[in-house]
């Protein structure tokens, strides 16, 4: 019985390996979502714009993507961010790479320019439309077209109901949603594929 439970593990552990960069990033917010309960890591790593410029605390532009303003945003983020970086990563590592690097990049540029406004961001939502808009991309491609169209419907439905309401659908913690990130994250996705799809034809070619 013994034996069965320790291959059973061993099997777990070696499937679960072949995720690494999901794995690593979720650890990563997981773990400062548990810190935060004890100490005020959103006040430490959140994208503060003053903090940035004035301060010069640039590693907040990475880390305000990975700490979240309570449990729940974070639950809801990390959740989804691992459904779908895990799908792109077992597709592909590299495009997910890719995703992460332009979103993360654009996303924290976008914020820092100064007709923005924005003071205080955190959380992986920016990052997550940029991987959902790739993943559903691959997803797609295996599926009709009635059944493809739904995740894509339910997306554009919550991220109208948030910009109508300036408050997240399954989070209430006193931050307003940040919709225009929501926004430029699905955009930058729609252009890492563009870029596949150019880089493809002009392999073929």
């Amino acid at each position: 019985m013994k034996s069965v439970q320790d291959n059973s593990v061993l099997q777990k552990c070696k499937y679960l390996s072949n995720f690494p960069i999901t794995l690593c990033l979720c650890s990563i917010a997981g773990a400062l979502a548990l810190l935060s309960l004890a100490l005020p890591v959103i006040d430490w790593y959140c994208f503060d714009y003053t903090a940035i410029v004035m301060q010069e605390e640039y590693w907040r532009l990475i880390s305000g993507h990975l700490v979240h303003s309570s449990l729940s945003h974070a639950f809801w983020d990390i959740s989804l961010f691992a459904l779908l970086s895990a799908y792109l990563e077992k597709k592909d590592s590299q495009r997910l790479i890719m995703g992460l690097t332009l979103s993360v990049i654009g996303l924290s540029a976008f914020m820092l320019t100064p007709f923005v406004g924005i003071e205080r961001y955190s959380g992986l939502s920016g990052v997550i439309y940029c991987l959902l808009i790739m993943a559903y991309w691959e997803w797609q491609k295996n599926h009709s077209v009635l059944v493809g169209l739904i995740p894509a419907v339910l997306v554009i439905g919550k991220t109208l109901i948030e910009w109508q309401s300036s408050e997240a659908v399954f989070v209430s913690d006193g931050w307003s949603v940040f919709v225009e990130a929501h926004l430029l994250g699905a955009a930058i996705g729609m252009a890492a594929i563009l870029y596949i799809q150019l880089r493809k034809s002009s392999a073929a070619a």
